[in-house]
């Protein structure tokens, strides 16, 4: 890790990425990649959409999935799971499954798993946010 990187967060990693946005394109710093998975996760993004960002501003898909993978293992050592902490937090946000206040129909739970489905989430992961307890 750089002098540089190591001074600045994620938050001012992402910052200065969006002020310089062909930076990655034009010089692709391998190393920025990992600070900006947790990033992406915070924002309710699954697996999926975090890979597939990265690749849009210039990092190279085995670096996405390095970074994603190694993420995970972190997390897991933790005891957590990135995927489906973004997946609650994304339904938390958006009232859905547990969180909705009010026992759901079955039109309006396929419609949730629809809503996660579309953000990237896997099946699994839609029905494990969907049908919990909170």
């Amino acid at each position: 890790m750089s002098e540089t990187q190591e001074k600045l967060g994620a938050h001012e990693i992402a910052a200065w990425l969006r002020r310089h946005p062909t930076f990655l394109k034009q010089f692709p710093d391998l190393a920025i990649s990992p600070h900006l998975v947790p990033m992406f996760l915070r924002t309710c993004q699954s697996a999926r959409a975090v890979r597939q960002a990265l690749t849009q501003k210039g990092v190279p898909g085995e670096l996405a999935d390095e970074a994603l993978a190694t993420l995970e293992a972190t997390a897991r050592e933790a005891g957590g799971e990135p995927e489906l902490d973004a997946a609650r937090t994304y339904a938390r946000k958006h009232r859905m499954g547990p969180w909705r206040g009010r026992t759901a129909d079955p039109e309006e739970r396929r419609k949730e798993l629809g809503r996660l489905g579309r953000k990237g989430f896997s099946f699994e992961t839609a029905r494990r946010v969907v049908d919990a307890d909170e």
